[in-house]
């Protein structure tokens, strides 16, 4: 158990860090994308994932999860983007569905985007680590 909590803990850290970084630069392009670009907050969210989605890899291959094992980058970021579409389904599903209710209160896409990373963080994290980046 110790050995268990003192590998991943770094990770878990290293992987809420970058996906911390990885909520801004989704934000960050909703609110480019909707203030400047004319996009409505649904239409935004996809181009700012994808542009979020390589964000996060990088961090994440160099990072959190440096020295696991990988068959090869391409196969690896094939994998990353295979989960990360399977988390943002999750995602995608509470922002847009908090989005489409028209409370008030998700009038800014802002939190509705903070709740669905939040919903699929959990499976995001478990998921790379048995198909992506694997026990040493």
């Amino acid at each position: 158990m110790k050995k268990l909590i003192k590998n991943e803990l770094p990770r878990l850290i290293g992987f809420t860090a970058v996906g911390a970084g990885g909520f801004i630069v989704h934000a960050g392009m909703i609110y480019v994308l909707t203030h400047y670009a004319g996009l409505g907050p649904i239409a935004a969210w996809f181009p700012a994932f994808g542009t979020a989605v390589v964000f996060t890899w990088l961090l994440n291959r160099y990072l959190s999860f440096r020295g696991l094992k990988t068959d090869s980058v391409k196969s690896e970021a094939a994998r990353y983007l295979t989960i990360q579409s399977l988390g943002a389904g999750i995602n995608f599903t509470a922002y847009g569905g908090l989005i489409a209710l028209a409370v008030p209160l998700f009038s800014k896409p802002l939190l509705a985007l903070a709740i669905g990373s939040a919903l699929a963080f959990g499976f995001n994290y478990i998921a790379l680590r048995k198909f992506v980046y694997r026990a040493d």
